[in-house]
């Protein structure tokens, strides 16, 4: 290396100084805590409910062919490309909360394993 690349007071000269240097930790920025409450239950029901959604909209789709609703804050039932819309919008929707609900899960089976190592290795 030369003078340019490094400032050669700043480096150590023989490995006794590395090892008496009084190394902190390093400091992470960013850092994820891992979730203490299992979420699956709340995840579960919203993929439920958004299929339950799904289906009462499906089934709006054939009942306002042979009958209208008449109700006008109701009145977008009787469309059904917007029925249709509803429910490919609750597709993705539907994926995205199952796929969170497998990703949180995976985090908070780690943090109980942590937490039950960390209790293990406390009581012995």
């Amino acid at each position: 290396l030369t003078q340019h690349d490094t400032n050669s007071a700043s480096l150590p000269s023989s490995i006794d100084e590395v090892l008496a240097h009084d190394f902190k930790p390093i400091q992470r920025l960013n850092v994820t805590r891992l979730p203490r409450r299992d979420w699956r239950s709340l995840f579960i029901g919203l993929v439920i409910l958004n299929s339950l959604i799904a289906q009462f909209l499906g089934g709006m789709s054939i009942y306002t062919l042979l009958y209208r609703v008449e109700t006008p804050s109701l009145a977008w039932l009787n469309e059904p490309s917007i029925l249709m819309v509803l429910i490919f919008l609750l597709i993705p929707l539907t994926h995205a909360i199952g796929r969170l609900d497998f990703y949180m899960n995976d985090l908070y089976q780690v943090g109980r394993l942590e937490r039950e190592t960390a209790a293990v290795e406390a009581y012995s």
